[in-house]
């Protein structure tokens, strides 16, 4: 049996030490790594595969379509019940052919792009929209990236893989539990009377009906009401489907 004396043995567990170190310090190191990773790619968003086809030879800005995009990776999210979802796993992201639209309008300086893109792997599609204007307001106070976006669900007629219960801003600030067709024609008004969403406490989407009348004139308000509930019909809806609330004329 070799005896170590006391030195060796200093030098032997100094040695013992090191290496447990480096073995933490690339443990932490490989974890950061994940970590940045996932972060990054928690912030990242889906590339639309085809953009480039469609806007090619047209005025762009890469702001705006990146807000856009960034905006399609949350929907995705939300609406396939997969918030760890990664933007990387979505690859398939595609604007539908002869949905693509962009005008410019020189009254107002704006640029608009229109299309829906499908999400083929999540069964899923989108309206998007983004615009922006050419030129700054003054040189003084300039802001290149000055326009909006707004990615919103599909309307019925625009399904291509079947419904899905699918939210998105508008819904969000109604309370909705999720999209309708509905909003599209809302808000609603009359001379008799006005339709608007209301904020959503239940299942059902809540839609307020105001009556032009004062809630004793019983034949008016409820000629009013008819117009109102006939006008839901028209827009081939079904007000059973919706928790109708009606107000009135004097009523606050």
């Amino acid at each position: 049996m070799i005896k170590l004396t006391n030195k060796q043995k200093i030098l032997v567990i100094f040695a013992v030490v090191a290496i447990v170190l480096l073995i933490v310090v690339a443990a932490i190191s490989l974890l950061s790594k994940d970590q940045a990773e996932e972060e990054i790619d928690t912030r990242g968003k889906v590339d639309i595969s085809n953009i480039t086809e469609y806007t090619e030879d047209k005025p762009q800005n890469t702001y705006w379509l990146n807000s856009v995009e960034e905006e399609l990776l949350r929907l995705v999210r939300v609406n396939s019940g997969q918030p760890n979802l990664k933007a990387s796993d979505i690859t398939d992201a595609a604007v539908r052919k002869d949905s693509f639209n962009q005008t410019y309008n020189g009254t107002t300086d704006i640029n608009a792009v229109d299309f829906i893109v499908d999400v083929p792997s999540m069964k899923q599609s989108y309206r998007a929209h983004y615009e922006w204007a050419s030129k700054t307001l003054n040189e003084a106070n300039s802001d290149p990236n000055r326009g909006m976006n707004m990615l919103k669900c599909p309307m019925s007629n625009q399904l291509k893989y079947g419904e899905f219960k699918c939210t998105d801003a508008v819904t969000t600030e109604t309370g909705w539990p999720y999209y309708d067709d509905i909003l599209e024609y809302m808000p609603y008004y009359s001379d008799s009377y006005y339709i608007y969403a209301g904020r959503a406490t239940g299942s059902k989407p809540v839609v307020l009906v105001h009556i032009g009348a004062v809630a004793t004139d019983t034949s008016l308000t409820k000629q009013y009401t008819d117009e109102a509930l006939n006008q839901i019909k028209a827009w081939s809806k079904n007000p059973t489907d919706y928790d109708i609330k009606y107000e009135y004329d004097g009523v606050q």
